[in-house]
This record gives C-alpha cells, sequence and structure tokens, in this order.
C-alpha cells in the first residue's frame, strides 16, 4: 500500500493538474494545441485513457480498445503516468506530422519521420522523458526494424 494521508480524490486531483501543466508546456513547445480526445476522459471507455487511483493508493493510467485493456501504467509517482500520458500525446502528434511531410511519400517506412519527432518533442518536455522515448524507440527497432 502507498503511504499517504491524502484521500483518493485529492490524488487524482493532484495527477491531474500535474497533467494539465504538462499539457500546456507540450502546447508551448509544439506550437500546437492538445485535443480533449487526446487526454484521459472520465471514464474507462474513454479515447485517450482513464486515470484513477487504485484501491492501494497507486496512480494508474489505463487505455482500452473494444472495451478491453490495452495499455496500463500504474505507479506510487505521479511523473510515471504523466510520462505515459504525454508520450501518447507527442507519438500521435509527431506521426501526424509525419504524414504530412513532404517526404512522406519518398520514405520507406514512415517511423524514419516520426520517430524523430517523437523523441525531440518528448526531450523538449523533460530530458529524462526524452531518454526514455529514445529507449522505447530502440526497442521497437530492434524488435521491427526499419524497412
Amino acid at each position: 500500500m502507498t503511504d499517504t494521508c491524502e484521500d483518493p480524490q485529492s490524488r487524482l486531483d493532484r495527477l491531474k493538474l500535474r497533467l494539465n501543466e504538462a499539457v500546456r508546456h507540450f502546447e508551448q513547445v509544439a506550437g500546437e494545441k492538445v485535443r480533449r480526445a487526446e487526454l484521459p476522459g472520465d471514464s474507462p471507455d474513454s479515447p485517450g485513457g482513464f486515470l484513477s487511483i487504485d484501491p492501494d493508493g497507486r496512480y494508474r493510467f489505463e487505455f482500452r480498445e473494444r472495451g478491453e485493456p490495452a495499455a496500463l501504467i500504474v505507479s506510487d509517482r505521479i511523473d510515471d503516468i504523466v510520462l505515459g500520458v504525454m508520450s501518447d500525446v507527442a507519438s500521435s502528434h509527431a506521426q501526424s506530422a509525419a504524414l504530412r511531410d513532404p517526404d512522406y511519400k519518398s520514405v520507406n517506412d514512415a517511423r524514419r519521420l516520426w520517430f524523430p519527432r517523437w523523441s525531440r518533442l518528448m526531450h523538449s518536455l523533460s530530458p529524462e522523458w526524452g531518454r526514455h522515448t529514445d529507449l522505447e524507440i530502440s526497442e521497437i527497432l530492434n524488435a521491427y526494424p526499419y524497412d
């Protein structure tokens, strides 16, 4: 059990406040607005996922597809949850930018445009988050190399 005297709603409110701060920072850095649908909502079936506090007092970010859990982050640390949400947001924005890139049609694998943008966005939000993203990209490319 997480050692805290805060009630679950206060913990959830702090998480949401921290996420809103990260979203504002992202919008400044990226020069793009984050759509409400990209962010965790108020129900488990929200398109951007769902934030909650589990019975042990840990923070949770759950994303569902067709009603089934597709991703789950559980942590005692707010920053782990905010990282997960913001990584999804940055990845989505980077992927959209890659699809609009004039070089898109000439590259064999759009990830060559997408991954560097995702990494730059995450590094601009936090060097630690950028390193985490670079590791994630490396793991993806080790399993599924560029075409």
